[in-house]
């Protein structure tokens, strides 16, 4: 995810969570990227990791 938050087309005023529990449900989310766009609304990212072994 270094390699992914490092990339120069994210914006520097998005925020991101890691392992965020769903409110209300026993559900986790690994990773997730969001940011307000210019009409206050929001984009989200969802990224949920499975089985690796290496790093590209």
């Amino acid at each position: 995810m270094y390699k992914v938050l490092n990339y120069q087309g994210i914006p520097s005023d998005a925020g991101s969570a890691i392992k965020y529990n769903i409110p209300q449900t026993s559900k986790q989310l690994d990773f997730l990227i969001f940011r307000y766009g210019k009409r206050k609304d929001v984009n989200v990212v969802l990224i949920e990791l499975k089985q690796w072994d290496e790093l590209r």
